[in-house]
């Protein structure tokens, strides 16, 4: 086990071996318990991450928040559950405008030069879309500009044989702004794709909606054919509705950066979906995202058992690229909220806030991973280290948690070990 240094710092272990378990955690009773429960309702902690003291008398506002503007627009309300489309300004001069000079998108790709934009007026567009050349995408607005999905038998596959409705190929550099992209309802997608990126293509996808039923809304990279990397930065937009994930990202070469997004699970009944997971070896920049509702309701299979039993998550990493950042996200109202999984020291998991995950609030599973500046509230775990195929420790720096049943909790299968590290000022409170 690595030794971990830190002046004026508590040091816990909590080792299990042979199969046990056990859940020990230090509670430093700061203030009184309405002040607790005032942080739990509200989401409060410490940002003064330099300072070894806690002043439980001192709540600035959370570190965690949205630029008002952008909260705004992604604000739930009645008429909507899950999002507002956000507004699109497009201060450029255009080269195609759609229906105008074409009647379809993919007719005004075809005739487009590299490097041309494309302007395409309010309408609903039923079309797939294959884009092998660097343009640059422009809507009026998300809501009243839509590519839909046509029907399923009408869909041709991609490299790796699934349909899609939107693909990026070809190491095209592709700017698609706006646009609601819509799936097919009422059915369960059948492997379909929201957007896909293969060939060692780059997609940057700002202001957009992508809802209705897809397997996985937006599909980077694959593992199946050699060469199909792919690059995503996605920004300022809504993704629900998926099957399976919101953002999949995988592949030593693929790469996906992500802020400002919203982006919310609605299939209980589908075994374990996640909100956004990038893995074998592809490289995660997470920041400033909301990921809620990655919930599995399926009896017996899904539930708060990690060896036996199946869960949703919000944010997973696993086997991520060394230099992944998973950093002031807002996770709530998953199964489990953050996950970081197989390679040791590949991801800063830093200033996030965990509020109502069911289960867990962050696990770290078969790998070694400092957590810091976190803050974690509400459900039966808040911070676990998890030992399925391998020894475990995840070590747990400015790290509050309130409100969990069980603080911390080490989990371990067979002759592996796990451990969580609790260095000082961490703090815990029922």
């Amino acid at each position: 086990m690595k030794k971990t240094a830190k002046i004026n710092s508590i040091f816990l272990a909590i080792v299990l071996i042979a199969g046990t378990f056990a859940a020990v955690y230090p509670s430093f009773i700061i203030g009184i318990q309405a002040q607790a429960d005032y942080e739990y309702e509200n989401g409060y902690g410490y940002d003064n991450y330099n300072n070894d003291s806690y002043n439980s008398a001192e709540y600035p506002s959370p570190s965690y928040e949205y630029p008002q503007q952008a909260y705004d627009e992604y604000e739930s309300n009645q008429e909507n559950d899950y999002y507002n489309y956000p507004p699109t300004e497009n201060p450029v001069s255009v080269d195609i405008v759609v229906p105008i000079d074409f009647e379809t998108i993919q007719e005004a790709i075809n005739a487009a030069n590299e490097g041309d934009v494309i302007k395409v007026l309010p309408s609903t567009y039923i079309e797939q879309i294959t884009i092998n050349k660097t343009l640059t995408i422009i809507d009026s607005d998300a809501e009243s500009t839509i590519i839909e999905a046509p029907p399923l038998e009408e869909l041709k596959p991609n490299v790796i044989g699934l349909p899609y409705i939107v693909e990026v190929n070809n190491g095209a550099e592709v700017t698609i702004k706006g646009f609601a992209i819509n799936g097919i309802e009422d059915t369960n997608c059948d492997g379909l794709l929201g957007i896909s990126v293969f060939g060692d293509a780059t997609l940057k996808l700002d202001s957009a909606v992508i809802k209705d039923c897809t397997f996985r809304s937006v599909f980077v990279g694959t593992l199946f054919v050699p060469g199909q990397s792919g690059h995503a930065t996605i920004t300022n937009t809504v993704i629900t509705d998926y099957q399976n994930t919101g953002v999949f990202v995988v592949g030593p070469n693929s790469t996906l950066k992500m802020s400002y997004n919203k982006v919310v699970g609605s299939a209980p009944e589908v075994v374990g979906i996640i909100g956004i997971q990038f893995a074998a070896n592809a490289t995660g920049t997470i920041t400033n995202n909301e990921v809620s509702e990655n919930i599995c309701e399926i009896p017996n299979t899904c539930g708060p058992d990690w060896f036996n039993q199946i869960q949703a998550f919000g944010i997973v990493a696993d086997s991520a690229g060394e230099g992944s950042v998973i950093a002031n996200n807002y996770v709530t109202n998953n199964d489990a909220g953050i996950s970081v999984a197989v390679k040791s020291g590949c991801c800063i998991v830093d200033q996030n806030t965990l509020k109502d995950n069911r289960f867990f609030g962050i696990v770290i599973e078969d790998s070694e991973q400092i957590v810091s500046n976190t803050k974690i509230f509400g459900g039966k775990v808040g911070a676990a280290a998890a030992a399925t195929l391998g020894n475990t420790i995840a070590t747990l720096d400015h790290v509050k948690i309130i409100g969990a049943e069980t603080p911390i909790q080490a989990l371990s299968s067979g002759n592996l070990t796990a451990a969580v590290n609790v260095l000082s000022p961490s703090f815990f409170q029922p």
